[in-house]
């Protein structure tokens, strides 16, 4: 049960509840009671009860959700109708100094009411609630595939960043997890009950109650083709070049220069219902050019793996895909604002990676069986001295027979070509595997893009190569992905979170006292003080 508030509180909106911060802080109800109602509404009783609903779990799209409205009065209260109905609605607010104080955007994402049928017994006989009846109904609402209406208003000019709009968002800032979202975004999708009083224009004064149960939804969201990244996207760095020196001095002799490119990563994607994710597999193509003859490829150090949360946010529609293209010039109106933070992963140590060695030209002119020739970094070329790169091979001669000289052979790593390459180079393949399942108390929120709320993900490698240590970073895009729900898979056991769900009915309890009078400001569109 929440504790008592006044009416005048901004908890009786649920878009504008604040947002826990905590891993160990669960959602409290969003409703509270209300003061001085001439119909004794004060003490009415709303249960809603969600079948199957626990805080680690959240809906997808496709899933039904079914469950019951409980509805007591202490005494006998009039009413003309009473409505259940899924409500989806996003907030934005701007600080800044070109709006003349806190601006408020919000736009209504989904309202699917039900018919006023079915209640036992049915209040609307007499128009009335008795005292100390306790009336029921139960409710069930399936998840559409995307918004049932275009809410960018026709003020989105681009057409990729419009169909990503129609899109099913996903709830964000009104989740017991950190999902790396500030506090001025908010989306959030809830169950309704309201009572209204009489018809009227002023929402206020015609609704009897009103209560509401969160439900947390993350809507499908499959794995997308890699994105193309050009050199007009400043956010991402795909391919990095770097000279390698045997020491830092700028002195120092020049080992050659190696050209890494990363490529996008399969999504990470999760599963709603149990919040688990898979790994995936970043990759990293090396090609090494010595400058030197006889110089072997460099000794990979190690590679640190971050994970970046971009959140962007607008209290205007957003006409583009704001983490494309050019950096947006800073304080303007027209673009939206970013906030971002960022979680260290991994780091990984890797094995010396198998390297190729590509003959020139007039090697594979010579009949060789194969143009490149498998390659193991010898000891000068992880910065040893070079007269320990030859390996001394001795054999045991048999009892029996004559001892004789023998010069040591030296076993080289690698098979000269009949003609001596003056420039090769090599070429390898980095595997880095990572996940996030050691994140605790953090909610990555699944790729979505909304017409005022964007969240983007980018995944940052920093590699240290060669005898002196040089830094390689690279900013690559991800995807966080939901898989689809279906119906024939069973469900596993939910991520241990925080307090276990009741066993006892199956079925998650939202009781709390109705707000009276108090109307919502969502169902409009536009700008708000």
């Amino acid at each position: 049960m929440a504790a008592l508030m006044p009416l005048e509180s901004p908890l009786a909106d649920p878009s504008l509840a604040p947002l826990p911060r905590t891993p160990a802080e669960f959602p409290a109800p969003l409703n509270t009671t209300l003061l001085g109602t001439s119909y004794g509404a004060k003490n009415c009783v709303v249960k809603i009860n969600v079948f199957g609903h626990h805080a680690a779990k959240a809906f997808t799209t496709g899933e039904l959700i079914r469950g019951t409205v409980n509805v007591t009065a202490p005494i006998d209260i009039p009413f003309r109708t009473i409505t259940i109905t899924l409500v989806g609605c996003a907030r934005t607010t701007s600080y800044m100094g070109w709006t003349g104080g806190p601006k408020t955007y919000r736009i209504p994402l989904i309202r699917a009411p039900m018919l006023p049928y079915g209640w036992l017994p049915d209040p609307a006989i007499e128009g009335k609630f008795t005292s100390k009846t306790t009336y029921r109904q139960q409710f069930s609402f399936v998840i559409p595939e995307q918004l049932p209406s275009f809410h960018c208003f026709g003020a989105c000019s681009n057409p990729d960043a419009a169909e990503r709009h129609k899109r099913f968002h996903p709830t964000t800032g009104n989740f017991h997890l950190d999902d790396l979202a500030p506090t001025v975004t908010n989306i959030i999708y809830y169950i309704s009950v309201e009572a209204v009083l009489k018809e009227g224009d002023d929402p206020k004064m015609s609704k009897l109650f009103q209560a509401s149960y969160p439900l947390p939804i993350f809507p499908y969201c499959p794995d997308e083709p890699p994105r193309i990244i050009t050199n007009q996207d400043v956010r991402y760095n795909m391919c990095n070049t770097k000279k390698l020196r045997r020491w830092l001095m700028p002195f120092s002799r020049s080992l050659g220069t190696l050209t890494a490119v990363a490529s996008q990563p399969p999504a990470i994607m999760m599963n709603a219902h149990t919040l688990a994710t898979t790994p995936t597999c970043a990759r990293i193509n090396l090609l090494f050019t010595p400058t030197t003859r006889g110089q072997g490829p460099p000794h990979i150090g190690s590679i640190k793996v971050a994970l970046k949360a971009c959140t962007f946010f607008s209290t205007r529609p957003m006409d583009c895909i704001p983490d494309m293209g050019d950096a947006p010039p800073a304080l303007t109106a027209s673009i939206p604002l970013e906030y971002s933070t960022k979680r260290v992963l991994v780091t990984v140590f890797p094995d010396a990676p198998s390297w190729k060695r590509e003959q020139c030209e007039k090697c594979r002119g010579q009949g060789s069986p194969s143009s490149s020739v498998c390659f193991k970094p010898s000891l000068d070329d992880m910065g040893l001295d070079k007269n320990d790169a030859p390996m001394i091979d001795t054999r045991e001669v048999p009892e029996g027979e004559e001892q004789q000289h023998r010069p040591p052979t030296v076993s080289w790593p690698i098979a000269p070509p009949e003609h001596r390459c003056e420039y090769p180079s090599y070429q390898a393949l980095l595997r880095i595997r990572f996940g996030l399942e050691n994140q605790k108390g953090t909610m990555f929120l699944p790729t979505f893009y909304s017409c005022t709320i964007a969240r983007t993900y980018k995944l940052k490698l920093r590699m240290i190569v060669g005898p002196a240590r040089h830094t390689m970073k690279f900013g690559v895009p991800l995807q966080i992905g939901v898989e689809r729900y279906s119906q024939s898979k069973r469900e596993p056991e939910p991520r241990s979170l925080g307090p276990n769900p009741d066993e006892g009915e199956g079925v998650t309890q939202h009781e709390v006292p109705a707000v009276h009078g108090q109307g919502r400001g969502e169902e409009s569109s536009g700008e708000e003080s």
